[in-house]
């Protein structure tokens, strides 16, 4: 039960994009707030996430692992419940931020707890799960939220109740575990090396354009099957949903193509995920789209779970906690910033195949990107 319910704090880590189908809804209620203002309430998470990365040194001072998980999900479920009984755009604002906050205090505990208990083969295996577990997090409730929206926007965010049911799981089947740190491995925690640093870097950079990319493909993805006549809002609910499942299969997919491909699955993984983007651009039909977004959904869950295998395989577990949170900003700037780079883009792009296309020569750059990487590390 240890191993299911440290899964368990993933499942939740993404939510805050699993109410994205609500938006059309939303943008018609509040009226007075233009595309940009509304889609910022379901990015405005990432921000909070961010903040919590930033001071996690200082906040694991005050707070044991323990403290940091049970705070984050009590965050997560009151904060995450306030749009049920409170319809006001600056109070939701506000609350979501508390969302991000509660979820940033999970957020690199669920990885980092991974890394330090188990290691090997059990390692690579728990990281690929880990990643199936975020994803099918966020697909059932974005599933969720697609049969709530029968009885309106506000009744899909009772979905972060499951963040009660997470918090009994943790308390009942973690056990509180100390970890005994000698002067040196303190020393080793909190220095990186110059060339560590510059790789934990890289792969924020790498996460944070991935993440962005995938963001937008949530916020656009229910306006782009409304506009060109693929079906309503539960039509982009059960896409969404089916795009995120599919993380189910590449988590599990993970060992077995680590084990074909191993250090060039990155780079492979990113060319597939800018083929997802292309076909995205070009789906003429809902059934198309629909592919298009499975193949995105798929390799985009492998792309992460390469990123931090990446980084677990290649720093001492004395230093990961602080690399961890260097990628998870990337990660959360992805993110939060991913509304405004759709708003620049609407500037100049003036349709969805444009802006999808545009994403497809992007992560070009970024599989540029992960394969001179690999090839530094190999030539080290």
């Amino acid at each position: 039960m240890e191993k299911g319910t440290i899964l368990l704090l993933s499942f939740m880590l993404i939510s805050s994009f699993s109410v994205s189908s609500s938006l059309p809804e939303m943008k018609e209620f509040f009226q007075t707030y233009n595309a940009s203002q509304v889609e910022l309430l379901i990015s405005v998470p990432s921000f909070g996430v961010l903040g919590m990365l930033v001071l996690t040194g200082m906040i694991e001072r005050i707070l044991s692992e323990r403290k940091m998980i049970i705070a984050g999900l009590i965050l997560v479920a009151f904060c995450g419940l306030v749009p049920v009984f409170i319809q006001d755009y600056w109070l939701i604002f506000w609350s979501r931020l508390g969302l991000g906050m509660g979820t940033g205090l999970i957020n690199a505990k669920a990885i980092s707890i991974i890394s330090e208990r188990y290691q090997g083969k059990e390692r690579v295996q728990m990281l690929g799960l880990r990643g199936s577990a975020e994803v099918v997090g966020s697909a059932l409730l974005t599933l969720c939220v697609g049969l709530l929206l029968t009885y309106g926007w506000r009744m899909s965010f009772i979905i972060y109740i499951f963040a009660i049911f997470i918090l009994v799981a943790f308390l009942l089947f973690v056990p509180y575990k100390k970890r005994e740190l000698t002067k040196g491995s303190r020393k080793e925690r909190t220095h990186l090396t110059s060339w560590q640093t510059k790789y934990s870097l890289v792969l924020a950079v790498i996460a944070c354009v991935i993440i962005c990319i995938n963001t937008a493909i949530s916020l656009r993805l229910p306006n782009m099957v409304i506009d060109s006549g693929f079906g309503t809002a539960k039509t982009a609910s059960l896409i969404l949903s089916a795009m995120q499942l599919i993380g189910i299969l590449s988590g599990f997919s993970f060992a077995p193509l680590f084990q074909q491909f191993k250090k060039n699955l990155l780079f492979i993984a990113t060319l597939a995920f800018a083929l997802g983007q292309l076909f995205l651009a070009i789906s003429m039909n809902t059934w198309f789209l629909t592919l298009a977004a499975l193949l995105a959904g798929f390799t985009y869950s492998i792309c992460l779970t390469a990123i931090f295998n990446a980084m677990s395989g290649r720093l001492p577990a004395g230093i990961l906690n602080k690399a961890t949170s260097y990628v998870l900003i990337g990660c959360n700037l992805g993110g939060a910033f991913s509304p405004f780079v759709l708003r620049v883009m609407d500037w100049f792009l003036p349709s969805f195949t444009a802006i999808f296309l545009c994403f497809s020569f992007v992560l070009l750059w970024v599989a540029g990107l992960a394969f001179t990487l690999k090839s530094r590390i190999k030539g080290e």
